[in-house]
This record gives C-alpha cells, sequence and structure tokens, in this order.
C-alpha cells in the first residue's frame, strides 16, 4: 500500500508540473538546472578539500611519528622506557594529538602518552599493522622504528579530526551563501529572458485556439525570428495553408462523394459475393480431402490388419528358416507402408492445424536412444558410424511429447542414413538456454553423405520436396517428413534448419523448448562414481569423431584416457603407459577397425607382458551371439553394442573393473506371438467386412478358447445380438448398408429397452482427429486402430469380461507373467541393455505414476486422472505389456467420458496389471540391476 501511495504521489506531481504555464516551466527548469549544477561543482570542491585535508594530515603524522621513532631508538635498544615517555611528552605541544604508543620489536607496550582530557579509549595490546586508518572521531597512525635496516619497534599515534570538522562547517556554510546568492542571480535573469521563447509559443496556441474554435484556416502567426521557433511558425502557417486548399479541394469533390460511393459498393458487394462462393468451395474441397483421407486410410489399413495378422499367425506355426525370412520381409514391407501412410496422415493434420503436442515428463537420453535404436541395423548394414553425443549437463528430466521428439530424430536420422555411403552420421544434444522452468536444446544431426545443393535449403522443409525428381525413385520416401519434422519443431518452440556442402555432407540443427518438472533445477548432478577417479583409461577406435567423444565422456568421469586411433597405436601406447609406471587399468575398444580388428588387438594385448589380465570393454556394432562368444573365449569382460549410452559405458566399466559387480539377467524365453489359451472363454460377436480380417479374428480369438460369431455388416451384427447372447461385441466402423456407429446406435437402444450392457468394442482402419470422440458418442466402450496384433486383441476383449473361472485362470499366473521378449526387442532393434533401462526406468518411475492417478481419483481431478492414465499406458506399451495396457487405456477412455464410476474399478485392474508387469521387469534385469 506505501509503494502504490508513493507512485500516486509522484503522478500527481508530475501533472501538477505538467499543467503550470510554459513561463513557469521554463523558470523552473532554469532555476533546476543552475542549482543541480552548482551543487555538483560544491560537492567535487569539497571531495577534493576533504581528501587533500586528510593527506596533509597523515603525512604530518607519518613525520611526527619518523621523528618520534628516531628520538627512541636509543631507549628502544637499551630498554629504557622513561627516556621513550619523555620523548612521547614532547606531543603534548601538538593539541590534536590524543595518545600516543611506543611497542617494542615482539610488540609489546613500551612507552605510553595521553593527552590531558583526552578520552580513555584503551590501547591495543599488539600494535596494528604499518599504516593509517579514518575512524569517525580519529585517526590512527601506525609506523615502524628501524635501526641499521632492522625494525625495532612500532610508534603508534591518535589525532582527533575536530580541524577536519571545523573546515567541513565552514565549506558548507560558504557553499549554502554561494547557492542562496547564485539563485538569486539566476532567478533575477531568467525572468528577464524566458519571454523570448514563451511569446511566440503562447502566440502559436492562440492561433490554433482560434482555428479549432472557429474553423477559421486564414488566420496566421506572424514570423518574428529566424531561429527554430521561427521555423515551427513558418510550418504551421504552411500546414493552414494546406488544410485550407484541402478544405477546398474536399468541398469541390463533395457533390460527386455519392455517385463514387454507390459505384464503390457495388463493387464490394459483387467481390464478397465471389470471396463467400470461394471460401464455400474451399470448405467444401477441404472436406472431401478429409474424407478422402479417412477413407484411403480405411482402404489401406483394413488390408494391412489382414496382412500384418496373417503374417502373426504363419509365424506361430512350423516354418523354414527361407519361409521366416520370407514372412520377415512381409512384415518390413507392411512397416513402410505403414510409414508412408502416417506421413499422410500426419501431413494432412498439418494442413488442417490439427497437429498437436502432449507434454508429459519423460527422459530425454532414453527417448534419443530410442529414436536411434530403430536405425542402428541399418547404418550397421551400410558400414557407417552412428555416434551419439549428449553431455552430462543436458537435463534429463523433461516435459514434452517423447513421440514427437522421436519423430523428428528419426526422421532426420534416417534421411543421413539413407543419404550416407561411408563416413559418419552424427547426432548431438546441447543446452542453449535454461530457466527455472524450461530449458531449450539444440539437436543436430551430421552426416558425411551426398549433401544438398545451395538452391534446395531454402526450399528442403516445403512439402513434396525432394534434392532432386530422382531421389523418390532412387531412395524412397514421400518428401513429406521434413515438412512435418518442421512443424514438429516449431510446436515445440524451436526452430530449425541445415547447413550443406554437396559431397562432404549436411548437418540438420533443430531447437526444441521443454519444460522442466518442478525442482528439476534444484537437483544437483549425479557425481561419477569414485572408483573411476584417477583411472588410466586405454581408449581404441578409428572414427576420430567416436574418439574424443569418448575421451570426453571419460574426462568427466574424471577418469584419465589414453586414445589411439587404430591398433598399432594403442598396443604402443599400452606398452609405453605400463614402462612409465603409469599402466591402463582397462582398455575400451572398438571391435570394428581396419587392418587390426579390435578381436586382434584384444589377443595382441593380453599377449604381451603384463597386460595379460588387463580387462577389455569391447564396443560392436551389434552385439550378435557369435560376437559374444568369441569375445568371452578372448577374455572380453563386457561387450557392448554401438553406439552406446553414457549409462551403459560407465556400468560397463565398473563390470570390467570389479567383476561380479552385478548378476547378468535372465533373458526370458517368448517365442509364439499369439496368447496362450483359456480353460473358459467369452462368446464375442464380431462385425467385420473384410474376409481376410474375419478369418484372422477368428482364428485369433479361437485359439484363445473363445466361441466366435461372425457378421458381415452393421445390420447383421445388429440382428445377430437381437437373437443370440455375447459378451463382447467387436465392430468394425466402415461398413455397408450400417455402418459400425449405427449398429453400436442399435444394439444401445435394444439394450435400454430390455436392459443389460455389453462392451462394444470398435475396429477401425481411420486414425484422423474426433474418431475415438465419435465411436464413443455412439455408445461404444474402447477403440482399437487397426493394424490389430494378437496380443493386443485379446487383451481388449478380456479386460473386465472374463468369467470368474477365466479370471482365476489369469490371476493365478500373475505371479509368473512372461514378457514378450522378441516383440519389446524388436522395438529396439535387439538392444537388450537398452530394454533393461527402460526397465529400471519405469520401475522407478511407475510408483510414482499409480499414486498420482490414485490421487487425482480422490481429488476428484478428471484431467489431472487422465494425464497419468495416459502417461501409464505410455510406459506400459513400451514393454507390449498388452493387458496393463488395455487396463490404463479403458481407464483414460471412461474418464474421458466423465465415468468416474467405473473408473475406480478400473483402477483396480490397473494396479494388478502394473504389479504384474513390475515382478517381470524386475526379473529381467536382476536384483543387483533393479537396486542400480
Amino acid at each position: 500500500m506505501e509503494g502504490i501511495e508513493s507512485r500516486s504521489e509522484e503522478t500527481a506531481a508530475m501533472t501538477e508540473l505538467v499543467d503550470v504555464s510554459i513561463k513557469r516551466k521554463l523558470l523552473f527548469i532554469t532555476m533546476l538546472t543552475s542549482s543541480v549544477a552548482l551543487l555538483m561543482a560544491c560537492g567535487i570542491f569539497l571531495t577534493y578539500d576533504i581528501v587533500a585535508h586528510r593527506a596533509t594530515m597523515v603525512r604530518k603524522l607519518q613525520t611526527l611519528a619518523a621523528a618520534i621513532g628516531s628520538n627512541c631508538t636509543a631507549a628502544i635498544t637499551f630498554n629504557d622506557p622513561n627516556a621513550a615517555a619523555e620523548t612521547l611528552g614532547a606531543l603534548g605541544a601538538e593539541s590534536h594529538i590524543l595518545a600516543a604508543a611506543i611497542f617494542d620489536a615482539r610488540g609489546r607496550p613500551f612507552a605510553r602518552f595521553r593527552r590531558a582530557g583526552a578520552p580513555a579509549t584503551p590501547f591495543p595490546p599488539r600494535p596494528p599493522a604499518d599504516g593509517h586508518r579514518f575512524t569517525e572521531e580519529e585517526l590512527v597512525l601506525a609506523q615502524g622504528i628501524v635501526l641499521d635496516g632492522q625494525r625495532i619497534g612500532t610508534v603508534l599515534i591518535l589525532s582527533d579530526l575536530e580541524e577536519a570538522h571545523g573546515r567541513l562547517q565552514g565549506f558548507i556554510s560558504t557553499v549554502g551563501v554561494v547557492l542562496a546568492v547564485s539563485s538569486l542571480m539566476a532567478l533575477l535573469l531568467s525572468t528577464k529572458l524566458q519571454h523570448l521563447i514563451s511569446r511566440p509559443i503562447l502566440e502559436l496556441a492562440r492561433a490554433a485556439r482560434e482555428i479549432s474554435e472557429n474553423r477559421d484556416y486564414s488566420v496566421r502567426v506572424p514570423r518574428t525570428s529566424g531561429d527554430e521557433l521561427g521555423v515551427l511558425i513558418g510550418d504551421f502557417n504552411e500546414m493552414v495553408s494546406q488544410i485550407e486548399l484541402r478544405d477546398r479541394e474536399l468541398e469541390r469533390h463533395r457533390d460527386h462523394l455519392e455517385e463514387e460511393v454507390g459505384r464503390r459498393t457495388s463493387e464490394l458487394v459483387k467481390l464478397n459475393a465471389e470471396l463467400q462462393a470461394a471460401k464455400v468451395r474451399a470448405e467444401v474441397a477441404a472436406d472431401a480431402k478429409t474424407r478422402f483421407l479417412a477413407n484411403i486410410s480405411h482402404e489401406i489399413r483394413t488390408p494391412m490388419n489382414g496382412i500384418l495378422g496373417m503374417a502373426e499367425l504363419m509365424l506361430d506355426s512350423d516354418l523354414t528358416q527361407a519361409q521366416r525370412q520370407y514372412l520377415a520381409r512381409l512384415k518390413e514391407s507392411a512397416a513402410s507402408l505403414l510409414t508412408v501412410i502416417n506421413d499422410v496422415l500426419d501431413f494432412s493434420k498439418v494442413e488442417a492445424g490439427k497437429l498437436e503436442m502432449e507434454p508429459i515428463p519423460f527422459r530425454l537420453r532414453e527417448s534419443v536412444n530410442a529414436a536411434i535404436g530403430t536405425l542402428v541395423m541399418t547404418a550397421e548394414t551400410k558400414g557407417l558410424e552412428l555416434i551419439v553425443s549428449v553431455p552430462s549437463d543436458v537435463p534429463d528430466d523433461v516435459i514434452g511429447d517423447p513421440g514427437r521428439l522421436r519423430q523428428v530424430l528419426v526422421n532426420l536420422i534416417g534421411n543421413a542414413v539413407k543419404f550416407t555411403f561411408e563416413g559418419e552420421v552424427v547426432v548431438r544434444a546441447a543446452r542453449e538456454a535454461e530457466t527455472d522452468a524450461s530449458v531449450t536444446l539444440h539437436f543436430s544431426v551430421a552426416d558425411t553423405g551426398i549433401g544438398i545443393p545451395s538452391q534446395k535449403l531454402s526450399v528442403i522443409f516445403n512439402p513434396f520436396e525432394q534434392v532432386d525428381d530422382s531421389m523418390s525413385r532412387r531412395f524412397g520416401g514421400t518428401g513429406l517428413g521434413l515438412a512435418i519434422s518442421a512443424q514438429l519443431v516449431e510446436l515445440a518452440g524451436g526452430r530449425i534448419w541445415v547447413e550443406s556442402t554437396p559431397g562432404k555432407g549436411s548437418t540438420f540443427h533443430f531447437t526444441a523448448r521443454f519444460a522442466r518438472p518442478p525442482g528439476a533445477s534444484e537437483r544437483a548432478a549425479p557425481r561419477p562414481p569414485a572408483a573411476l577417479e584417477a583411472v588410466a583409461a586405454l581408449v581404441v577406435d578409428d572414427n576420430r569423431t567416436s574418439l574424443e567423444l569418448l575421451g570426453e565422456l571419460l574426462g568427466e568421469w574424471k577418469m584419465k584416457p589414453v586414445t589411439a586411433s587404430s591398433a598399432a597405436s594403442a598396443l604402443e601406447a599400452a606398452v609405453a603407459a605400463r614402462e612409465q609406471g603409469r599402466p591402463c587399468a582397462l582398455a575400451i575398444i572398438d571391435a570394428n577397425m581396419p587392418g587390426t580388428d579390435g578381436f586382434a588387438l584384444v589377443e595382441q594385448l593380453h599377449a604381451r607382458e603384463g597386460l595379460e589380465r588387463l580387462p577389455i570393454v569391447l564396443l560392436c556394432p551389434a552385439v550378435s551371439l557369435d560376437q559374444s562368444r568369441r569375445a568371452q573365449r578372448l577374455g572380453v569382460q563386457v561387450c557392448l553394442a554401438k553406439p552406446v549410452n553414457p549409462q551403459d559405458l560407465q556400468d560397463g566399466v565398473l563390470d570390467a573393473l570389479s567383476p561380479g559387480r552385478r548378476t547378468p539377467a535372465k533373458e526370458q524365453p517368448g517365442d509364439s506371438t499369439l496368447p496362450a489359451p483359456l480353460a473358459s472363454g467369452l462368446d464375442i460377436l464380431l462385425a467385420e467386412d473384410n474376409l481376410v480380417n474375419q478369418e484372422y479374428g477368428v482364428r485369433v480369438l479361437t485359439r484363445r478358447g473363445h466361441r466366435v460369431q461372425v457378421a458381415g455388416d452393421g445390420r447383421a451384427a445388429f440382428e445377430a445380438f437381437e437373437r443370440g447372447r455375447f459378451d463382447v461385441v467387436l465392430m468394425d466402423v466402415q461398413m455397408p448398408d450400417m455402418d459400425g456407429l449405427e449398429a453400436s446406435r442399435a444394439i444401445r437402444e435394444l439394450e435400454g429397452k430390455r436392459g443389460g450392457h455389453v462392451k462394444i468394442l470398435a475396429m477401425t482402419a481411420h486414425s484422423l482427429a474426433g474418431d475415438r470422440e465419435r465411436c464413443l458418442e455412439a455408445g461404444m466402450d474402447g477403440y482399437l486402430s487397426k493394424p490389430i496384433g494378437a496380443r493386443e486383441l485379446c487383451a481388449a476383449v478380456e479386460a473386465g469380461t472374463l468369467p470368474p473361472e477365466a479370471a482365476a485362470e489369469v490371476a493365478a499366473g500373475s505371479s509368473g507373467l512372461e514378457l514378450n521378449l522378441p516383440a519389446i526387442l524388436d522395438r529396439v532393434d535387439g538392444d537388450m541393455d537398452l530394454v533393461r533401462d527402460m526397465a529400471r526406468a519405469h520401475l522407478r518411475s511407475g510408483p510414482g505414476m499409480l499414486a498420482e492417478l490414485s490421487s487425482a481419483l480422490e481429488r476428484d481431478d478428471p484431467a489431472g486422472a487422465i494425464r497419468a492414465a495416459h502417461r501409464l499406458k505410455g510406459s506400459v506399451a513400451l514393454f507390449c505389456a498388452d493387458s496393463a495396457y488395455r487396463a490404463a487405456l479403458g481407464l483414460e477412455g471412461l474418464l474421458r467420458q466423465g465415468a468416474t464410476a467405473g473408473a475406480r474399478e478400473t483402477l483396480t485392474t490397473l494396479e494388478n496389471e502394473i504389479r504384474r508387469l513390475d515382478e517381470a521387469l524386475a526379473k529381467l534385469i536382476g536384483p543387483a540391476g533393479h537396486g542400480a
């Protein structure tokens, strides 16, 4: 309140000053300027006088101290305090001296003097350091007594400042008189001279007021000078003349105004009609395009659902190795086709302005590693070095859309790998800017590929652009990936650009802003393990970039890296370090090097005296079973897949230095892609018009132990429902005669008459915005997007609908949930270390997400519960945990419909499924890994 009142007073004072006459303003400005100048000048003189007077006082005391010290040398030498006291007594002639003392060479008081009537200030027990200091009332000076170059004592003198205070008072009185006289003279002169400025301005104001009141533009102001005011008066008269001429012109045009307005109005009406018609045509075209995309998505995804489904069924049967390879190629082709479809749909969302980001907390390094993991095998096949650098100062806990970040990274890294035939692809992340609430990161993807011509750099992010017309035929692709990436980066609050030299490579850059979790800025960065400090490590890699990054990383851990770019130089470095008494404690070796590779280097190192037991961490492009066995035969302690993330490398180094530190996790079998059959199943109505999808659904569900009745369209499905009793209805959305939405509404209407509620799950190949909402509005309970996997289909059907005996059968296996490890590994290109890291992250964050979900439901906070359920759904989806995924998906759907009562029941199911998943993950990573 006091601050507001103070600002109000300042505003009032400024208003009063603005409203006074120009005469008073000029007078006030003149007086203020002269007064301030005088005050500044007097202040400078006063400061100079005080400084000079103090310097004089110091010099005088220094002279007195020198004289006293000279006269007291004999007294100190012969230990005669009385003689020294007599010498000090001579200071009584100096009225400003308050006290003095002499200290001997050991700092003990030797003789003292105090002026009569001086305050009894105690002497210090020890002499202060040589020099002087001013206090409010005294000047204290200490000076050494020297005889024949040797210090034999110290003189201490205390002087009052009465003389200085008297000079200051006199100066202030003088300044007051000068200010008063000067201000009076300035006032008299300003009063006489201000009319030279104010009079012409007042004349201008009078003329302007007269013109404003009477609209008489013939008024002119006489010009009396040639200065700026004279120029202003001339310009004012000219302006009035121009206005007068314009009034005459307006008068002449006034008669034709109505005719001109009528003509222009007719043109505008016609133009508006054309624009309205164009707008309607554009809206119709946009709507037609949206419907076309939805239909084409359905038409492609529906047969793809059959292709992928039949491939799963065949992979679960007895096949030859060649047949399995053919089916693997089939799935790869289907995945490529899905990528094209998703690009087209994402681009349609960009054009419609419906591409959105979904901010959730996630681990940055996990997302970067997941994006890179999908392209490791492709890079290895082409013989490329894929290198990743995420320095330790880059925060890991951020809030953003991890899926969209991975989409941009996969697009850029995929392009780099596609257009690079030899060399390397380097992915970097760096911190660009940071606040307590957010952090802006700079990502770059650099390659040594074919490069981009300069004329294409400005359009490379436009839709359907390729570097040349033959690119799409030679390399494939839709030309939409970079356009979508640019839109996603913009939504993330960043920008994207590219630098390239044809024939030498390209570097794509983009920035993205992420929110920080509460308290993230206050958390201390993790310290490197003490066991690594000062440990010498031999690092061998023929790739210069990879070698530099490995050296920097070990340096951050306070290790001492010894780098080598070839097997020969590495062997020399290791031998030299041992001979110099600084042997390397371990070696980190790239397995794939020209000439002598990493495996051969290990043999050479272990063949040298003193290096037989050197621990080895071997970095392989992809750790295969043959490589692992060969490494084991050579005595290699740790074998890691490249590109290796820092945490895996740190764990590997620690494992190599301390064998047996962690118990290796047992990898669980899980070859079958289909779930095991149940003893008792459900009665299911499958409404699907595609014959292949009918066969796929029947095969999967009947093998699980369920009973399936097929309906070829929505009307047949409704009629079958009228006649029979079903536990679940699987309803394709787009069908002839009566579609799935109409059939679902008819079923719900029938249930309203005869009671009951059957679970209806939508199956649709549509994936545009609003599809899920339309299904839920039609009365459906869930939503499955084609293509649908066998486990996903069974989990969706069984969630909350199994009979008691079957539910008991599923619950009985809860403590022994088997992870579908091949499916999980397929998602990360076989990187088992990445799977374990993902498991550790889930075990750390899962309980918190469950607690957040439960708390939100108790607080009746639907928005918070939806966010928590969505995060859980994304976490369990990484591990192909279909039952947990379906429970989280169903819970999220109930919350979005506002069905909080059903949501609380579903939460119990979700908690049980999460518990089963946690137990399986804990077994996967082993006891030691769980605690890591």
